[in-house]
């Protein structure tokens, strides 16, 4: 059996979340952890998952001072997180550290066993495959989407990926370990690098794990430009 973690910001009252469910085994569990809003409350009404729970709003700079709090930072280190790079927006973002929070969250929710677990946005798109997966990834692999526009090696993503039940367990845990990913992601001239760099740098360093592209996905490009950007 399969189990869907959906977590973030609902935004289109599950339309595209249904593009994902209808390429899925009938019998695939979904667990939800939405920031409380109305439009999560609609997705949660749509879609009926076997958990979820609703997540209380707060503004960003109350995630940034409960990483702090976790985090002995140095001055210089402070003063990069919060100063943002013209360029490369490289500050630390609230949006970042509740997506993490939300992923935890979620997977917290799981119960019982599950052969794989995917991890999702619930605003992405899924073209293909239909049943037929490609969720042939080992015990410590993390798979993620290939796509035409996005080159090897950097096929990094935040936004949907996928793992045994295991792995996923403590990659969904990065939120807590952030404090230890900090002194590896944090770039003197840039900031803090970003979300998909500091995942990756976990799966593979902290949790001993390994990035594969998977090519039979194919997510809407649109789409996730739209999630880069939202």
């Amino acid at each position: 059996m399969i189990a869907v973690c959906v977590s973030g910001q609902a935004r289109d009252n599950g339309k595209w979340l249904k593009q994902l469910v209808k390429r899925l085994p009938e019998n695939t569990d979904y667990y939800f952890a939405f920031f409380d809003s109305i439009l999560a409350e609609k997705t949660i009404k749509t879609h009926s998952p076997k958990r979820y729970k609703l997540l209380k709003q707060r503004p960003g700079e109350w995630w940034r001072e409960q990483l702090l709090e976790r985090y002995d930072a140095t001055e210089e280190q402070k003063r990069v997180l919060y100063t943002p790079d013209k360029k490369r927006g490289g500050c630390l973002r609230d949006n970042p550290l509740r997506m993490f929070y939300a992923i935890k969250e979620c997977n917290d929710l799981v119960e019982g066993y599950y052969e794989y677990v995917i991890r999702a946005r619930p605003d992405i798109r899924i073209n293909r495959p239909k049943y037929d997966l490609g969720l042939w990834v080992k015990s410590h692999e993390i798979g993620v989407p290939m796509n035409s526009w996005t080159p090897i090696p950097y096929y990094r993503s935040d936004k949907f990926f996928f793992g045994t039940q295991s792995m996923m367990k403590k990659v969904s845990n990065l939120y807590e370990d952030l404090p230890k990913v900090l002194d590896k992601t944090i770039n003197p001239e840039h900031g803090w690098l970003s979300p998909e760099v500091t995942l990756h740098w976990a799966i593979k360093h902290l949790y001993g794990g390994e990035t594969v592209p998977i090519k039979a996905w194919d997510i809407d490009r649109y789409r996730v430009k739209y999630a880069i950007y939202s």
